[in-house]
């Protein structure tokens, strides 16, 4: 109980270094937490969270306990004109997302494009001029932390701008680049749409409905842990 009648849940997750907090908390900033998430009464996930969390302690209960660990050491790089400009219209909603490892880019310059043998980097420039961060810039971020992200979410719209931006250069072999980014930036690469899944969707990438990444991000309270349930149940094509 935070003194207001409102709870508040702590979770601690032990490296072999140092203790790491992972920290739930009604309506405060994160600070230097390794994890932390503002939760609001309106949070999707406030009401199942203080339900079971507040019950018995059966499976149900260190069930979720696993999940809000969990949840709490995952780190997502998102690359989406709308959430680029949600994410840089207020500092505090960069560093709300920061903290609970969101980082979202405004250019995705750098990241290796295939065909074969033949190698180019992408280089479209800001996206969105939104004050936010490049890939290159987070990546350095993300190894001077000694952190990786574990999943990659990209709007479709940006790979069609790729596409048409190497109309004079590089073929793509989307189905390579693909598989190189899972190894540049993360395991899971996911491609979002707000128009259904679009044809040409690179077959080992995972698609996700943008409708899930707006109701989870572009929010006063972010819910990544419902974002983060929903990409670990997200399949692959079906051939």
């Amino acid at each position: 109980n935070n003194g207001k009648g409102e709870k508040e849940y702590i979770l601690y997750a032990k490296d072999w270094e140092k203790q790491l907090s992972i920290v739930y908390q009604r309506h405060q900033t994160g600070g230097a937490e390794y994890y932390h998430e503002s939760l609001s009464g309106s949070s999707e996930h406030f009401v199942i969270l203080e339900s079971i969390l507040t019950g018995k302690e059966n499976y149900n209960y260190y069930k979720m306990l696993y999940q809000l660990i969990e949840n709490g050491v995952i780190r997502i790089m998102v690359a989406d004109e709308r959430i680029m400009r949600y994410a840089g219209s207020n500092e505090n909603v960069k560093t709300a997302l920061e903290c609970a490892g969101v980082y979202v880019v405004q250019n995705i310059d750098g990241l290796t494009l295939k065909n074969g043998n033949e190698e180019k980097k992408v280089s479209l420039g800001d996206i969105e001029n939104v004050g936010l961060p490049g890939y290159e810039e987070v990546k350095k971020k993300m190894k001077d932390k000694n952190e990786d992200f574990d999943f990659f979410i990209i709007h479709q719209g940006i790979l069609d701008k790729i596409e048409e931006s190497q109309k004079n250069g590089i073929k793509i072999d989307w189905k390579e680049t693909i598989r190189e980014w899972k190894k540049e930036v993360a395991p899971f690469v996911i491609v979002t749409s707000g128009r259904g899944r679009p044809v040409n969707v690179p077959e080992n990438a995972k698609f996700l409905p943008f409708s899930v990444v707006e109701k989870t991000l572009i929010t006063s309270y972010h819910s990544k842990f419902i974002l983060t349930q929903m990409l670990f149940r997200v399949k692959n094509k079906k051939k």
